[in-house]
């Protein structure tokens, strides 16, 4: 009997927001692009907007953090998810992008632990068996 190879479905990551709003978002090339744009544009804004002391600089960074959210999700979709909690703030819109890129970040390690861990040959596998300590030395036993 043949083994037979099935793709895993494993690389997907479903984002709940207030149990209203779901996505799902493949870990392909185009989400991981979205990723990285988001992820840039928004270190490039915190630049421009470092230094500043003018409190209207709340407004803006909302504004920047919806607009990486759109990046990631789509048009329109950090207005749809924001407007969840009705009067919402920047503060809001940040733990939006921080749930958004922790999910995406959590799946991506994941991914990597299992499908990258390295190939171990028989002198690897001789070399970590000569630090285990033998089940039976224990003084206690």
């Amino acid at each position: 009997m043949m083994a037979t190879f099935q793709f895993s479905n494993d690389r997907v990551v479903d984002l709940d927001f207030c149990g209203q709003i779901h996505k799902r978002l493949t870990l392909d090339t185009d989400l991981m692009q979205r990723f990285k744009s988001a992820g840039e544009y928004l270190t490039g804004r915190d630049a421009e907007i470092k230094n500043t002391t003018d409190p209207a600089v709340l407004n803006t960074m909302c504004d920047y953090a919806m607009d990486a959210i759109d990046m990631i999700l789509g048009d329109g979709e950090a207005d749809k998810i924001l407007s969840l909690k009705g009067n919402y703030s920047v503060f809001d819109a940040i733990d939006v992008v921080n749930y958004i890129f922790n999910e995406i970040t959590a799946k991506i390690d994941s991914i990597a632990k299992t499908d990258i861990a390295p190939a171990t040959n028989r002198a690897q596998r001789r070399a970590a068996r000569q630090f285990e300590v033998p089940r039976h030395s224990h003084p206690l036993q």
